[in-house]
């Protein structure tokens, strides 16, 4: 969008025009540093605030904890939670809207409501929405929300802004969005219209979320997050550089437009045919503008296809490379519209992913290998505590391999059966930011008898969950690896947090900045914990490819001690769960709390 807008001001400067920006958010944290650097000028800041908003309850909400078959303590799925509450809010007539995080989430969601609300006949009345559908999909659909033909809609963050809906009588979250900013606007669909509105935050089982259920205080003092935007990105810049070209044909002056990489960019763009000229250069295409999205940086996409016999239809556009290879991999399920279809091949040729519908009662998870290399370093230091520590700051090309994928049970989340796949590498060129580990740590860890390897595993999976605390990022934007021994850092134990975009967007250049309050962070979330030894509330990641193994909490504590130059810690005796297993039931419990918060909401 920061290189569209900078085309946009380059013609109209051209013909004499001087537009003039208006640039709304109702959340962002730093509006003039970010608008700035969106439209490369100048901007200044008007707070006030006209808009009208109902009341608003906005209740935290944990799923409660039992125990299973096998003596485990669990926390009941928010998934599960969420999907409650929305069918009781639909039954009580409020026009309801929930998010969830992914998009496959939207659509097992919608499926087990859709069967919830059957009894009652009001199944026709709600309907999942993502990206990924047809334009006239979608449309259909925000028509039917203004109008009130539907009641409930489920949603990934697709319908967050940009997008007028009116005013709904309830908004719900399923897990916390990731950011401050994010969890804001979501919350404020609810109640436009200026009538009293509901939200519910259920929260998930990640650090993150169950952070802020011990810390409720925390989000409403909180201040929204920092955007971080990079419009010099290479992998964003040549494409738009080739649509200014055939617009207006470039000038050496135009850098300032384009910022201090513009020259190179250039040069390598010339270097490749792709433009030509002495003193103006062309561009060598005839319509370079199909070749740039506006919606990502990876323009290597998929379709779905459906196969019914010989024939088929197209179901789903514009899928990416990265995506299609961990969710729609040989023998992955993969979920439309409420509809489950098993994957049988992917034609990279044709960019073709071919399917057929199923009735399976389980999902499949991927399993990676990821692997890092440093190919430029741009900045070194040293933490304040810890002298001995290296935090560096640099390019490098991430590595990810589907080995196979696990079929998991939808009602247990058993895994039934795992399988191995061989699938064709994934390569990211990224900005990624890194911790060089001293030789003493390994040795204080394996001298306490605790895994080094799930140690740092631990303190990676807690990073990028915490990450949002400081700015605006969505843990899935987020990947990491950590090893024990890695050539580039001299053979010495590593963590690796990087940018999950091609070309980086800035998460690590402004993580590198903040590593001591990130650190920070991390060490709180996993102390805080009451777990015993590890849990998905603080080391444990939904996303890992190696299945969460292995995770070390008390050698993560230590090491996170050490970095921190706080006093050595030294396990004791294993804590005692927080939660007595006498305490709890042995499954899950009818919650009254549901009958009592619709009834005193006056949804009855």
């Amino acid at each position: 969008m920061a290189n569209l807008l900078r085309r946009l001001l380059r013609v109209a400067e051209y013909y004499g025009a001087a537009p003039q920006f208006i640039c709304c958010s109702a959340t962002i944290g730093n509006p003039e540093d970010h608008t700035e650097t969106l439209i490369g000028r100048k901007a200044e800041v008007v707070e006030n605030n006209g808009s009208s908003q109902g009341s608003q309850r906005f209740v935290f909400w944990n799923p409660p904890l039992y125990l299973n078959k096998k003596g485990c303590t669990l926390r009941r799925s928010s998934f599960a939670e969420a999907s409650s509450l929305f069918t009781r809010s639909v039954r009580a007539g409020l026009q309801t809207l929930v998010f969830t995080r992914s998009r496959q989430g939207v659509e097992r969601m919608y499926k087990s409501c859709r069967e919830l609300l059957r009894d009652r006949n009001l199944f026709p009345a709600i309907c999942s929405y993502r990206s990924g559908y047809f334009d006239r999909e979608r449309e259909e659909i925000e028509r039917k929300m203004n109008s009130g033909e539907l009641r409930g809609v489920i949603s990934t963050n697709a319908l967050e802004l940009g997008i007028d809906i009116g005013g709904l009588d309830a908004c719900i979250l399923d897990g916390y969005p990731g950011t401050v900013m994010s969890a804001r606007q979501q919350a404020g669909r609810a109640g436009r219209s200026g009538n009293e509105s509901l939200v519910v935050l259920v929260a998930g089982t990640n650090a993150l979320d169950q952070y802020y259920m011990r810390n409720p205080a925390d989000f409403f003092a909180r201040s929204s997050e920092n955007a971080v935007l990079n419009p010099k990105n290479p992998y964003i810049l040549t494409g738009h550089l080739l649509c200014a070209a055939k617009e207006i044909p470039l000038r050496t002056s135009d850098e300032k437009y384009f910022g201090k990489g513009y020259p190179r960019v250039v040069e390598l763009l010339e270097a490749e045919g792709l433009l030509t000229g002495d003193g103006l250069k062309y561009s060598t295409d005839s319509f370079p503008y199909k070749h740039v999205s506006l919606r990502g940086i990876d323009n290597n996409t998929y379709s779905l296809l459906a196969f019914e016999g010989e024939k088929s239809f197209p179901i789903e556009k514009d899928i990416e490379e990265t995506l299609t290879f961990r969710e729609c991999h040989p023998g992955a399920i993969y979920m439309h519209r409420g509809e489950s279809y098993y994957i049988n091949r992917i034609d990279h040729e044709k960019k073709e992913i071919h399917a057929v519908k199923t009735h399976d009662t389980y999902y499949t998870k991927p399993m990676i290998d990821s692997s890092v290399r440093v190919q430029e370093t741009y900045a070194v230091k040293s933490l304040l505590h810890a002298p001995e520590v290296e935090v560096g700051l640099g390019e490098v090309e991430v590595t990810d391999r589907v080995i196979g994928y696990r079929k998991i049970q939808t009602q247990s989340n058993d895994t039934m059966s795992i399988h191995n796949l061989e699938m064709p590498p994934v390569t990211l060129q990224t900005m990624a930011l890194w911790l060089k580990l001293p030789n003493r740590l390994q040795e204080m860890i394996g001298e306490h008898k605790l895994d080094f390897a799930g140690g740092i595993h631990a303190v990676e999976h807690a990073m990028i969950s915490m990450y949002p605390l400081h700015l605006l990022v969505d843990r899935s934007d987020v990947g990491g690896v950590s090893t024990p021994s890695h050539p580039d850092l001299g053979d010495k134990s590593g963590i690796f947090i990087y940018d999950g975009h091609r070309g980086g967007v800035g998460y690590s250049e402004k993580g590198y900045d903040l590593i001591e309050q990130v650190l920070d962070g991390t060490l709180k979330a996993i102390e805080s914990c009451p777990c015993e030894s590890g849990c998905p509330s603080c080391i444990q990641s939904p996303k890992c490819g190696n299945n969460n193994e292995p995770l070390d909490k008390h050698a993560a504590i230590m090491l996170l001690h050490e970095i921190l130059g706080k006093a050595p810690y030294v396990p004791t005796e294993k804590k005692k769960s927080t939660y007595p297993k006498s305490e709890l039931p042995e499954q899950l419990p009818k919650n009254e709390i549901l009958e009592t918060l619709w009834i005193g909401s006056g949804a009855s």
